[in-house]
Formats: structure tokens, C-alpha cells, sequence
């Protein structure tokens, strides 16, 4: 059995201090707090924003984690810069779908009568 990671003392199956570290900085980039809802707020977790964004995020990321299994979902390092997980998705993009097949072949709209 692996041992959860540690965060603020308490465990989170499936996730570690980077993890939450970098989704919250993200999200507070540019703005000094997490929003109600972003700190999972409204499900009750915690009154306090930051305890309950660490909880709100253990649950979507073991829920991600399922979701990976049921659905084979290809992983990305979240901890990663965007520019870098982006160009990663679009390389396995091309691989998986004939993106030209999907081009629009012709005029978007019918030239207008003479």
C-alpha cells in the first residue's frame, strides 16, 4: 500500500505538496485569493478557502485518477509550464487524429447573389 502524501500535515491519497503548490499558483496568479468556488466552497469541506481547496483538489484528482483507468486517458505532468503541456497535447493530437481530414473545404459562406 502506498502512503498518501503529506500536505499541511494531513494526507491525501494521490497527491503532493507540488502538485497543490502549483494549482494554486496558478490560480492566484495575477489575484491575491481562490474564489468560493474554485476553494471547492460550496461543497462544505472546510470554512477555511485554503483547507478546502486542499481537500476539493484531493477529490477531483482521485477522481482523475479513475477516470484514467475506466477511459485510458494519456497523462500530462501538470507541473509542468502550459506552454510545454500544450505542445504536448497538440504532438499527441497529431498522432491520434487526421487533423487536415476535419479542414473545411470550401467557402464558409455562399458569395452573395449578383
Amino acid at each position: 500500500m502506498v502512503k498518501p502524501k503529506r500536505f499541511y500535515g494531513k494526507g491525501i491519497p494521490g497527491v503532493n505538496l507540488e502538485q497543490l503548490k502549483t494549482a494554486l499558483g496558478r490560480i492566484l496568479d495575477g489575484r491575491t485569493r481562490v474564489k468560493y468556488h474554485e476553494a471547492g466552497m460550496d461543497m462544505g469541506y472546510s470554512k477555511d478557502p485554503y483547507e478546502s481547496f486542499r481537500i476539493f483538489q484531493g477529490k477531483i484528482n482521485l477522481e482523475y485518477r479513475r477516470m484514467v483507468r475506466e477511459y485510458d486517458f494519456i497523462k500530462i505532468d501538470a507541473t509542468e509550464p502550459p506552454d510545454v503541456q500544450q505542445a504536448k497535447v497538440r504532438e499527441i493530437l497529431d498522432n491520434k487524429i487526421d487533423l487536415p481530414r476535419y479542414r473545411w473545404h470550401g467557402r464558409v459562406y455562399p458569395l452573395p447573389p449578383v
